[in-house]
């Protein structure tokens, strides 16, 4: 019995020796693991922010339509020929005495092209800048043209370029070209119609930079028409609305009416009052973004 007893006490002093330092080495690490904190849904939350930033998305746009010149702002109706030109008749150049009848412009066709970057703004609204080319035209019957160089006899302070004149003479067709690089921002305000037709409001406002243009300009005095681009105003302001109907459940393209108003007089002649005007009808595509 004494040595079965000392038997089983060496069994106790083993079984502390190597079970126990064992039970200790596992609680040790698995105190030393680190604790779960809130960190882990901060950074979840900051990648879902990260993630769901709005960017910038690529649109071209075309439009297509008429232009013409008015003899006031946000005018849309062609006014009488003579409201055009505002100095009143003097002596014309035969001796006769009266006022002349100014020329009368008819609108004609215009066309714009251009990239937009649209980017979404509070919850439902979006922002776009665009820059592109716009070519505006009009036109007007003039007589023969004549080789030769004048001086405006309307202020003495104005001649012609080219070497060439056209007397005001209701005779041959000739259209005015205006060529601009124009930049622009817009304000898209979507809604649906009857909660299907996606629909799309837009208000713009931007710059018109005239590149070139074969314009004419007209004598009142001598009843003549020439050429000089130093009588034409070089940077133009705008203003733009219009009314885009969306194609598709998430559109790809828009295709809508918009009404473009010139709010600068193109003309820089005294006593020339011409604001561009443009109607048009207008398609964007839009490109799809990246994700």
């Amino acid at each position: 019995t004494t040595e079965a007893d000392a038997v089983m006490v060496e069994k106790n002093k083993v079984f502390t020796a190597t079970v126990l330092p064992e039970t200790t080495t596992t609680d040790t690490a698995q105190a030393r693991k680190p604790a779960v904190t809130s960190e882990a849904p901060a950074a979840i939350k900051e990648k879902v922010i990260l993630t769901g930033k709005k960017k910038w998305q690529v649109h071209l746009f075309a439009n297509a339509g008429n232009s013409g010149v008015r003899n006031s702002i946000l005018r849309t109706h062609a006014a009488s020929a003579d409201m055009y030109y505002s100095p009143p008749g003097s002596n014309l150049s035969n001796g006769s005495t009266g006022a002349a009848m100014p020329p009368a412009f008819h609108d004609a066709f215009s066309f714009n092209l251009g990239v937009e970057f649209n980017k979404a703004i509070g919850k439902k609204n979006s922002l776009g800048l665009s820059v592109g080319y716009g070519l505006y035209q009009d036109r007007l019957n003039v007589g023969m043209r004549k080789a030769s160089t004048i001086k405006s006899a309307q202020n003495g302070r104005y001649s012609n370029t080219g070497g060439y004149y056209y007397k005001n003479i209701d005779s041959i067709g000739y259209t005015n070209h205006y060529h601009f690089l124009e930049v622009a921002v817009h304000l898209y305000t979507p809604f649906k119609l009857f909660r299907v037709l996606p629909f799309r409001w837009e208000l713009g406002a931007g710059a018109s930079l005239l590149l070139g243009s074969n314009g004419l300009h007209y004598d009142q005095k001598d009843n003549l028409l020439f050429h000089n681009n130093d009588l034409l105003r070089k940077l133009n302001l705008q203003l733009s609305t219009g009314l885009d109907i969306g194609i598709g459940k998430t559109p790809f393209i828009y295709v809508g009416p918009q009404a473009k108003f010139f709010i600068t007089n193109l003309s820089r002649q005294e006593g020339t009052k011409q604001y561009l005007w443009q109607p048009t009808l207008r398609a964007v595509c839009v490109f799809p973004q990246r994700k």
